[in-house]
């Protein structure tokens, strides 16, 4: 008799831990997906602060986080995994980044408007030739369209006016071989939100660090619990490569021009370059 009853207690007992794992949230439901990293300057290593860190869920932009680092470089950020939030019309329109920068051959850039009406997207390059143009009547939401490899690689500038307004931000294009500019564009309606609960488990984000004089970064992660991410930026300056035309190249068009002796007579920046002056 006392032997029944030992298995029977430990029977009731096992059914309790059962039950205790299928109504007891994990805690990536209750708690959501941590994800945390530095941001450092490239030639010093020391932390960045004020770093922009923009989260984007990559199936679907319309989800998307914004945080930032701190004063030694650090950001962590809780991406949620069990609710819906934020489904609210906008109420400014706005540009995003860039989505990877640089890239190659395509990016996605992600705008919202705040009410229906005619926007147009415009693709310049640094001497101000317009390179790609899209006008669109859209809805109130947010919304993305994707650019394909088009003009000379490098450094564009692209634009979003919407009711007299304008916003204009650049973009590093590695390969210029292509001829496609502005794709199809992809709308998320006027009430665009995270929809978190229809998110799959296998999704991915891009992670964009930008902060002003400092190239942009894009790193792309899966939903994974403590994810690190690490980003080391360059400075505009780093990746400049400037010419001085005026005293240069245009001052010896006739009597030709010497690119690789540094003398008084053929005066050359790439010298001075390599010595780092």
């Amino acid at each position: 008799m006392r032997l029944f009853f030992s298995r029977l207690t430990k029977l009731k007992y096992n059914f309790f831990l059962i039950l205790l794992a299928l109504f007891t949230p994990s805690p990536l439901q209750s708690a959501g997906v941590i994800i945390s990293g530095t941001v450092t300057a490239k030639n010093t290593l020391i932390g960045l602060d004020s770093v922009q860190i923009k989260i984007i869920n990559k199936l679907n932009p319309a989800e998307n986080y914004t945080t930032v680092t701190n004063s030694s470089g650090l950001w962590s950020y809780t991406i949620p995994t069990n609710a819906v939030d934020d489904v609210s019309r906008p109420n400014n329109f706005s540009l995003e980044q860039n989505f990877p920068n640089p890239f190659n051959p395509s990016t996605r850039i992600l705008f919202s408007l705040m009410s229906a009406g005619p926007a147009r997207l415009s693709m310049y390059n640094t001497v101000g030739e317009l390179i790609d143009e899209k006008n669109l009547y859209l809805d109130a939401g947010d919304h993305s369209i994707e650019w394909n490899s088009k003009g000379a690689a490098g450094v564009l500038f692209y634009s979003l006016e919407f009711n007299g307004k304008r916003i204009t931000k650049k973009m590093i294009q590695l390969d210029g071989s292509g001829n496609r500019g502005f794709g199809d564009v992809t709308s998320y309606g006027r009430t665009a939100g995270k929809h978190v609960a229809d998110r799959p488990l296998t999704s991915e984000f891009f992670i964009i660090a930008s902060r002003l004089i400092y190239m942009p970064d894009t790193l792309t992660i899966p939903l994974v619990q403590n994810f690190n991410v690490n980003f080391s930026l360059s400075t505009v300056h780093d990746a400049a490569f400037v010419f001085d035309l005026h005293n240069d190249v245009m001052e010896k068009v006739i009597l030709g021009y010497n690119f690789s002796i540094r003398n008084l007579n053929e005066q050359s920046d790439l010298p001075r370059l390599i010595e780092g002056g």
